[in-house]
């Protein structure tokens, strides 16, 4: 498709990528990896563009534009994400991402031909014939008060973080334990050199004989983090639109609208 542009003279330039979600739900690995790459090897940058679906089952246009923020970018070209690297980056799930606006409009052309339709003037000029004999089949997802999906995605991301943090206390606890025998055979060694009249191990000594596992990445658990966030901050919009729903199909309120 970028060579056909370039034949006919189009824009072919790549900015970005573009990347579809459910509820909210697009902060995943391989998303990061590639918007890393597109940051570091793109001319001007790599910006993904991500299309809520479910929002647009319901006539809304979800469009949102996210660029890695620079934090998260040191993080990642370092490949640590422990406890010490998020703390001096000062990262959290809210600042992988930098969302900028995002501005749709129609070409020339097509701004041009819409504004030169007209309507008739007279609705007796309208004839039966105009019209196709198929009815439009009537759609009743605007009418949709079933939060199920929103519930069930919901339980599924508190579940994921729930399993990385077992994952992560696991690792935390075996941390423990090595560090715990690396510093008694530490105390055990300094008592056998004392009594030989040497000094103390030093602590470049101690890391060169001890070799403590290193501390999980905490890389998934913000991701998932951050999908809990959107899944959540989903089902409050959808929670909020359909109290409204539910209020006008109340008697009362059908009474205060006639």
């Amino acid at each position: 498709m970028l060579r056909q542009l370039n034949e006919v003279q189009g824009d072919d330039s790549v900015v970005g990528f573009y990347q579809s979600c459910t509820l909210g739900g697009f902060l995943r690995q391989s998303l990061i990896e590639q918007q890393a790459l597109h940051q570091e090897k793109l001319r001007h940058g790599g910006v993904v563009v991500v299309h809520d679906t479910s929002s647009a089952t319901r006539g809304v246009a979800s469009l949102r534009a996210f660029r890695l923020s620079e934090s998260f970018r040191r993080a990642h070209k370092a490949k640590k994400f422990d406890t010490p690297s998020l703390i001096s980056n000062q990262l959290t799930f809210s600042a992988i991402m930098e969302e900028f606006p995002v501005t749709v409009h129609n070409t020339y052309l097509l701004s041009s031909f819409l504004s030169n339709l007209s309507l008739p003037t007279r609705l007796t000029s309208l004839s039966p014939s105009t019209f196709p004999s198929a009815p439009v089949e009537p759609s009743f997802l605007q009418f949709d008060l079933n939060p199920n999906a929103h519930l069930e995605r919901l339980v599924d991301a508190a579940d994921a973080v729930k399993a990385e943090e077992s994952n992560l206390a696991y690792h935390a606890r075996q941390h423990a334990r090595e560090r715990t025998r690396a510093e008694a055979k530490r105390a055990e060694e300094d008592a056998q050199r004392t009594n030989q009249g040497l000094p103390p191990m030093t602590d470049e000594e101690f890391a060169r004989m001890f070799r403590l596992p290193s501390e999980p990445s905490r890389l998934e658990s913000m991701l998932l983090l951050g999908q809990l966030d959107a899944q959540a901050k989903s089902a409050a919009v959808a929670s909020s639109a359909e109290m409204v729903k539910m209020y006008l199909a109340r008697p009362e309120a059908q009474k205060g609208l006639a």
